[in-house]
């Protein structure tokens, strides 16, 4: 149905599943009737223009008139240079113009109405840099949005010293978009980063963003090598590097940057390294595709290197000897082995823990396990599967904690020989309702009881596993200063703990954030400003956003 109320032909109701053009299957994505109609009309549109033998309405371009001046001066084109010429004056034309084009909402519709089939493919070219320039544009008032809102007062809480110092990260302008916009924390933040860049020091970055001279990638790269410099140091660098920016690879900009810093600020090389040094770290796992996962690892260069010398070395060795594993295969189990040693114990819920975690389990590379054979402390893994999965009675996905979902085939292998620990679940649901052991210690039960109910840290994205997370009641256990002397205190119970990150236990402390249990399990947030989300971590629930619904009723989960 339309905006106007009316069925028409062709509209697709919203939610149903158009026919997909290939095996027959229905398509995997709901489109609503709007984005049909609007996708009928373009190609309604561009039929027309077909039909009529007419072309982009190149006056409709938003090119600067003196660009568009030149170009009429030019005489047209001699049909007898064609055969010299590959692009042709006319198509040189269209060139320049798209070239001059300046991004924003008038380029974007006018990309937007175009024929793609009108155009030669010199001019489709730069109808590609023409709407990356848009992208730009768009990005750059995108990130000073997000400087704007981290400048409101409700984004700079007032952070209470009884929980420890203030977090390094004081703005929640982050945690705040993050949720609203389903992304990281780490990405939400490097926008507001770059917003604010773009209004203080970096103007002339935002400026070249907006233009569409540089994108946002390269803008981004500038931003995290100068933002956090001197103004005179960020300012005297980017006067250097900005001009070619748009023209010089991420490699060759960083370079760039590199050079300008030392030559502009010798005397400060030595701490910009130490607090790089400061900063290395080796990343969680990050969930990948078919049961693999990625580990990010910076370290000083030169210990970089030795790492790198050392895996090359025992990956050729073994290749040598006749290992029929690529050296990429063996470099990253040689990693495995030095840190693990011998592949690690599995402990499963409703599965299985084993040493042997399957067939599919690389070798030891030769060399490479320099403390002996043997697992390493803290190298346990939980898998939870359903006794029907485990029992190969079906192929429903289990869960590796700090992962995600992997194939029930994957399941039985980790769970081949290990140790078993039962419990109770929902079959519909999958929510825990009984850890099914008798502890002298009931705390200690119920905080592995949350831990596996919820999987996750509580916030709407945060990927955490809730057994690196923090254990925290929603319903405050004791009065906080200034609380009326009514407040309903809350109690120790499975409805009323949580297992949040440290950083978002401190947004709901003082951070400003509102959590409320109001079922086992499930959670609803209410940001500072109003914004409010129900979620059910360690599930695969979409976030709900009641915003715009403050009386709507708990989803149906």
């Amino acid at each position: 149905m339309a905006a106007d109320g009316q069925e028409h032909p062709g509209d697709t109701p919203a939610g149903a599943y158009p026919a997909a053009a290939r095996d027959g299957a229905p398509h995997p994505y709901p489109f609503g009737s709007s984005l049909v109609a609007r996708t009928a009309a373009r190609e309604a549109a561009q039929a027309a223009v077909r039909a009529g033998g007419s072309g982009p309405d190149w006056d409709a371009l938003p090119v600067p008139p003196e660009v568009r001046e030149r170009w009429r001066a030019v005489p047209a084109e001699d049909p007898s240079a064609r055969s010299h010429d590959r692009i042709g004056q006319e198509a040189r034309r269209q060139v320049a113009l798209l070239e001059a084009a300046l991004p924003g909402v008038e380029l974007a519709d006018w990309l937007d109405r175009v024929d793609p089939d009108a155009l030669p493919s010199a001019v489709m070219v730069e109808a590609v840099a023409a709407a990356a320039r848009v992208e730009a544009w768009a990005h750059a008032r995108t990130a000073r949005w997000a400087a704007r809102l981290a400048a409101c007062p409700e984004m700079d809480p007032q952070w209470s010293r009884l929980a420890g110092p203030p977090p390094a990260q004081r703005s929640v302008a982050g945690d705040e978009l993050a949720i609203r916009m389903a992304t990281s924390r780490l990405a939400a933040n490097r926008l507001v980063r770059e917003g604010v860049a773009y209004d203080q020091t970096l103007q002339a970055t935002g400026a070249a963003l907006a233009s569409g001279d540089v994108d946002p990638a390269r803008a981004r790269l500038l931003v995290d090598r100068l933002a956090d410099l001197p103004w005179q140091v960020a300012t005297a660098v980017e006067d250097r590097v900005l001009p070619e920016a748009g023209r010089r690879t991420l490699a060759q900009l960083e370079g760039d940057v590199t050079t300008a810093l030392l030559e502009v600020d010798a005397h400060g090389a030595q701490h910009r390294e130490d607090a790089a040094r400061a900063a290395r770290r080796v990343g969680r796992p990050r969930a990948m595709p078919d049961g693999m996962a990625s580990m990010s690892l910076l370290l000083p260069a030169e210990d970089a290197l030795r790492v790198d010398g050392v895996l090359q070395h025992a990956a050729a060795a073994a290749k040598n000897l006749g290992d029929e594993r690529t050296l990429d295969q063996l470099r990253a189990d040689g990693l495995r082995d030095l840190v693990v040693g011998a592949p690690p114990v599995v402990d499963t819920s409703v599965a299985a823990t084993s040493s042997d975690s399957g067939s599919d389990t690389a070798p030891p590379v030769p060399g490479l396990d320099p403390l002996g054979p043997g697992p390493r402390p803290g190298v346990t893994v939980w898998v939870t599967v359903s006794a029907d999965t485990l029992l190969d009675l079906d192929d429903r996905p289990a869960h590796l904690d700090g992962y995600g979902p992997v194939a029930a085939t994957r399941a039985r292998a980790l769970a081949a020989g290990g140790t078993w620990r039962r419990l109770i679940t929902d079959p519909a649901s999958g929510a825990v309702l009984d850890v099914g052991r008798t502890r002298y210690r009931p705390p200690t039960a119920l905080a592995e009881h949350v831990r596996l109910r919820d999987k996750t840290c509580v916030r709407p994205g945060c990927t955490l596993p809730a057994r690196h997370a923090e254990l925290d009641h929603t319903r405050g256990y004791r009065r906080r200063p200034g609380d009326p002397p009514g407040t309903r205190l809350g109690t120790t119970s499975a409805d009323n703990v949580a297992p949040p990150c440290h950083r978002d236990h401190r947004l709901k402390t003082d951070g400003g954030h509102t959590l409320h249990q109001y079922a086992p399990g499930r959670f609803q947030w209410v940001t500072p400003t109003g914004h409010t989300y129900r979620t059910r971590p360690g599930t695969d629930d979409t976030v709900r956003t009641t915003t715009r619904h403050p009386d709507d009723e708990p989803p149906p989960f």
